[in-house]
């Protein structure tokens, strides 16, 4: 028998696991194809349709109004202003497993992965006085959402960096929460992608081989040329067994020291 999922476990997340507090309902259409009619004069009486290119779904999120929420809807609003393209995006289903942009797409000079940017924001609310206020707000995504499974697939967070002010050297830092299967890795490969540009993270460490769930780190020497700069950095995970097990953190950044 499947395994049915309880709506009351689902919630929705920005930005290195902020929760939008209030949603309480939220929705993806799903991915769609765009179809050209290629009939000709000649034909059969039905119509021939030509396959073109697959279009990103919609997100539709609501729920109650939150007068304070800086790191959730706040956040939202934010990204509506600035059209940003929203990498760190999660709809879950449960309390371990979510639809996050596939970062396996758009792999070119200037874009790296789907992304969500949203398209009406949660300044749109709903007073009377029968209720609470409530809110809403839409989403495209450019390119496709992809399902991580918890319970299946390998779970890495990133953390953050701790730095040596006296040299150009930092070590990034990450959490191991989930090998997946035991019978598809006993072992993963973990490294940090990182660079000057968000959607570029054209840099990486050396990889570490861990067996253990747990927070570990990567210590990376002569960064100089970051110096001044915004580094921004992602862990990435991947099954030793399984190569196709593969799991990707948050991508963050802060200022890096002037070594």
């Amino acid at each position: 028998m499947s395994d049915v999922k309880p709506g009351y476990l689902a919630k929705v997340e920005i930005s290195s696991g902020n929760q939008i507090l209030g949603a309480g309902t939220w929705s993806y259409t799903g991915e769609s194809r765009d179809i050209h009619e290629s009939s000709h004069f000649d034909g059969t009486g039905y119509k021939i349709d030509t396959p073109l290119m697959i279009a990103g779904g919609e997100i539709s999120v609501s729920g109650d109004f939150r007068l304070s929420d800086p790191t959730g809807r706040d956040a939202v609003e934010a990204a509506f202003t600035a059209g940003t393209q929203l990498r760190d995006f999660r709809l879950y289903v449960d309390a371990t497993s979510y639809y996050i942009p596939d970062d396996t797409l758009f792999a070119t000079a200037t874009t790296t992965g789907s992304y969500v940017t949203v398209t009406k924001s949660p300044s749109t609310t709903t007073f009377d006085t029968a209720g609470v206020g409530t809110m809403e707000f839409t989403a495209k995504v450019t390119g496709r959402l992809t399902l991580v499974n918890a319970a299946a697939n390998v779970v890495i967070l990133t953390l953050g960096r701790v730095e040596d002010s006296r040299l150009s050297d930092c070590m990034l830092v990450g959490r191991l929460t989930s090998m997946g299967s035991l019978s598809d890795n006993s072992e993963v490969s973990l490294k940090f992608r990182y660079g000057t540009d968000r959607n570029v993270l054209n840099s990486e460490t050396e990889a570490r081989q861990i067996s253990d769930l747990g927070v570990v780190g990567i210590w990376q020497s002569d960064m100089t040329a970051l110096a001044m700069v915004v580094l921004y950095y992602q862990a990435v995970a991947t099954g030793v067994q399984d190569g196709t097990k593969v799991g990707t953190g948050a991508v963050i950044s802060d200022s890096f020291h002037t070594g």
